[in-house]
């Protein structure tokens, strides 16, 4: 039925979205040995999704320390993608209704 199918729609939504960036974050992620770029990854839930690295010292690259600037790659990524986000789901709320 309608529930049904807005939940296979949205998600279809969500991990397009998610998967998209995670591809800029990598794009946009300072490259030293690889290691930080490699640890970014997509989690997909039903109608959720995780997206970020897993090293350790991420958030001091992403945020910057006393010492360091910050090069942010998942925040950029993010506002990239949000627009086509908005769009796709008030699409999809559209062809629901």
């Amino acid at each position: 039925g309608a529930p049904a199918k807005a939940v296979g729609i949205t998600s279809r939504v969500i991990a397009k979205t998610a998967y998209d960036i995670e591809g800029d974050a990598k794009r946009f992620c300072p490259v030293d040995t690889g290691n930080l770029r490699n640890s970014i990854s997509t989690t997909l839930g039903t109608l959720e999704a995780e997206i970020g690295p897993t090293a350790e010292y991420a958030a001091y690259v992403e945020y910057g320390t006393s010492r360091q600037a910050p090069a942010a790659f998942m925040g950029p990524a993010l506002d990239r993608n949000t627009p086509d986000f908005v769009r796709a789901m008030q699409i999809a709320a559209g062809d629901l209704l």
